[in-house]
């Protein structure tokens, strides 16, 4: 009735008293944002994944209800945001995707015999502790470029051998070489990471 109103307009047999408002019909036609396509709702949710890590909201945010009336409103009822477990899911693609373009940048260059900067540091807050490092390079136009190397839980004990593995093993994964530090410009550490070098 909605899909395809003018076909169903002219197959509809006229039944005595029970009428169709073929006028409302189109009117719903033209006024009603149709359901989107899975393919334009992937592309929403992973919008919102990405809108999520960059902003630091939780996850459980798409589930409010108050952000759900905004989506009703806006789209007339034809998207509904993720779940948790969803955004969770395109967080984790995006960060494959992220580790893609991570691994060609650096496979590149070391191709043009290229090296690039790299900051790290341990964070610990109750019992938590994450190794993170940033790259930074150049590109051929000049410009400075800073990509997130590594985030990394790090549950061993805070040793110079414990951090040398963990940040070999994410300078491999990432497309550096084995030897970190034939890899990278300089070498600038603190206590903890000159034990490691």
């Amino acid at each position: 009735m909605y899909k395809h109103p003018e076909e169903f307009i002219r197959l509809k047999p006229s039944e005595a008293g029970n009428e169709v408002d073929f006028a409302e019909i189109r009117k719903k036609k033209q006024g009603k944002v149709n359901a989107i396509s899975s393919r334009h709702s992937e592309q929403i949710h992973k919008a919102h994944a990405r809108w999520i890590v960059k902003k630091k909201r939780p996850f459980s945010i798409c589930e409010d209800l108050e952000y759900h009336d905004i989506w009703l409103v806006a789209m007339h009822g034809s998207y509904t945001p993720p779940s948790h477990h969803l955004v969770r899911q395109h967080v984790l693609h995006l960060s494959e995707e992220g580790q893609a373009k991570l691994l060609a940048i650096n496979t590149g260059l070391r191709a043009a015999g290229m090296k690039a900067s790299i900051a790290g540091d341990i964070w610990s807050d109750r019992n938590v502790a994450l190794l993170g490092m940033c790259e930074y390079y150049i590109t051929s136009d000049w410009e400075i470029k800073e990509l997130v190397l590594a985030a990394t839980p790090f549950t061993e004990r805070h040793t110079g051998v414990a951090i040398d593995e963990k940040t070999k093993e994410a300078c491999v994964k990432a497309g550096l070489s084995h030897d970190v530090f034939s890899s990278v410009f300089m070498s600038i550490s603190d206590n903890s990471f000159k034990t490691a070098g």
